[in-house]
């Protein structure tokens, strides 16, 4: 017979799943680190230490996020839709490893009605696909060291 053994969790934790946000949430195991969205702001939770980065603050509600398997230093998050006194979303691209505050080294513009989903593909391309009333996917490509981001 086998031996059930129960599971006890030993971090829990809450995030934003509701309101339009979804894929908001990334672990990374080898780290001890969670990242994910709360309403406007990109948080980094060190699971070992308790201690939480905020990256982002931005000025409407972020609705995904994601990280490059491939260049683990590359985190994107998307606005779920457009600022009142702006007329698009933004996509932001972070440098984990970066050892600055601002981790920041791109800010993409491009979709209009707010940002749907986002996923690395390989080491070099970021797909963004807008919302609904959008109708509209986008191929980022990432260029060398620095971040550099541009459609295709």
């Amino acid at each position: 017979m086998d031996t059930i053994i129960p599971l006890v969790p030993n971090i829990i934790n809450g995030y934003d799943g509701f309101g339009g946000t979804h894929d908001n949430l990334i672990w990374l195991p080898t780290q001890g680190k969670i990242i994910y969205t709360l309403n406007n702001k990109v948080i980094e939770e060190d699971t070992k230490v308790r201690k939480q980065v905020i990256y982002a603050d931005a000025e409407s509600r972020l609705s995904c996020l994601a990280h490059n398997i491939y260049n683990p230093k590359y985190i994107a998050v998307g606005e779920g839709e457009p600022k009142l006194h702006h007329h698009e979303s933004f996509i932001w691209v972070y440098d984990m490893t970066s050892t600055k505050d601002d981790k920041m080294v791109n800010k993409l513009r491009f979709h209009t009605k707010g940002v749907q989903s986002l996923l690395f593909i390989g080491w070099e391309l970021l797909v963004s696909c807008g919302t609904y009333e959008e109708n509209m996917i986008v191929i980022w490509r990432i260029d060398g060291t620095e971040g550099e981001i541009r459609p295709m």
